[in-house]
């Protein structure tokens, strides 16, 4: 049992674990989409539908959730969602070089 703000809380643990790993999973599939479905794979169209999921999902959170307003949570998200990714990328970069691949 546990409190939350101040009230007691019961439940288990593993429906929110359960959904957040389902929502992982579609989460993280989505920049693969167009690779699997396009006959060629397409760069453009997985960033594409990143930038797209990303955006979406901040401005549902800001407008569902947060009560805010939906396009600053939305770029908000795009915004930190694209500075991950450039780091991420120059990370495997380095790496790359290092192991020589």
């Amino acid at each position: 049992m546990e409190r939350l703000n101040g009230k007691r809380v019961s439940g288990s643990d593993i429906k929110p674990a359960l959904l957040t790993f389902i929502s992982f999973a579609v989460a993280g599939s989505i920049p693969l989409l167009p690779y699997i479905f396009l006959p060629e794979g397409n760069f453009y169209a997985a960033f594409l539908a990143t930038a797209t999921a990303l955006f979406l999902t901040g401005s549902l959170l800001g407008y569902l959730v947060l009560e805010k307003h939906w396009l600053t949570w939305g770029l908000r998200m795009l915004a930190v969602g694209g500075i991950a990714s450039v780091i991420a990328f120059v990370i495997g970069r380095l790496i790359g070089s290092f192991i020589g691949a």
